[in-house]
């Protein structure tokens, strides 16, 4: 298991960042784009990962993840509140949203119809 302390740094320079399956990178953390994390990987909260990241299945961002376009999170994956996703992110199946902002082009399957009406919108996951 990897461990990153929290406010650590995986920027360009690292790309891509690979830290295996059950990755702990706590909060603050700042992947470049690219990053592969695997599966059951936890970012903890503010994790900001750049376009492109795939975390696998399984992974957990916690509160106010931003992921940027493109990013790939595959299938389980647990986002909490508040997370930020660009245009074009892909959740995969049975994906655990919680409450965030999601661009237009997401390609979950829960907000399809609400992205024909506006472009960003605010999902509440219910109780």
């Amino acid at each position: 298991q990897h461990l990153v302390t929290p406010g650590a740094v995986c920027g360009p320079g690292a790309v891509p960042a690979d830290l295996g399956s059950g990755a702990d990178l706590g909060s603050g953390a700042d992947l470049g784009s690219g990053a592969d994390l695997g599966s059951r990987a936890d970012l903890g909260s503010r994790a900001d990962l750049g376009s492109g990241a795939d975390l696998g299945s399984g992974a957990d961002l916690g509160s106010r993840a931003d992921l940027g376009s493109g990013a790939d999170l595959g299938s389980g994956a647990d986002l909490g509140s508040g997370a930020d996703l660009g245009s074009g992110a892909d959740l995969g199946s049975g994906a655990d949203l919680g409450s965030f902002y999601i661009g237009l082009a997401s390609h979950q399957p829960t907000c399809v119809l609400s992205c024909v009406f506006v472009f960003c919108f605010r999902l509440e996951r219910k109780q």
